[in-house]
């Protein structure tokens, strides 16, 4: 089903209001996570509480972007999408770690306690903003189903 079919533009829209949704819940949670360790610990955890969650935004955006790409295709496409995104994204996130903890002139300089609290409240964040977007979005397949309209019941059917 193409994107310009009704159930495609629905798919990606869905998509979108989750992406955005991930976004303000990963950056409200982002900016608690930072302002504490700067507070705590000063530049150097600062630095390392940016680091955490630009990783996770990072990560999650790539995702959720090929998320909206794919949303009109078949689930097979949809499932290769994914599962290549999800290799490209872990493999980029290893590289990015690898290289900073390896090739930096003092790896010890990114404050590990940091990174660490703010990439899991940003992921945090983003997950209990997507989930609580998800449950106000309406999915038919979900959705209770309704009786048929009764002649006699002046409310048109009740959800069961």
């Amino acid at each position: 089903m193409g994107a310009s079919h009704g159930g495609g533009v629905i798919a990606i829209q869905r998509a979108r209001t989750l992406l955005f949704a991930g976004l303000l819940g990963a950056h409200a949670a982002a900016l608690l996570a930072i302002g504490v360790s700067a507070v705590a610990m000063g530049k150097r955890g600062l630095f390392a509480a940016l680091f955490g969650a630009a990783l996770v935004i990072v990560f999650q955006v790539i995702g959720q972007a090929v998320q909206v790409r794919f949303a009109a295709a078949d689930t097979r496409t949809v499932l290769a999408a994914t599962l290549a995104s999800f290799g490209f994204r872990v493999g980029l996130m290893l590289f990015v770690l690898y290289a900073w903890f390896n090739l930096a002139s003092d790896p010890a300089s990114l404050a590990r306690v940091p990174l660490v609290v703010s990439a899991a409240l940003t992921v945090t964040g983003w997950l209990a903003a997507e989930a609580y977007a998800l449950h106000r979005l309406r999915v038919p397949y979900f959705d209770e189903p309704t009786q048929a309209p009764d002649s006699s019941d002046p409310s048109g059917g009740e959800a069961k």
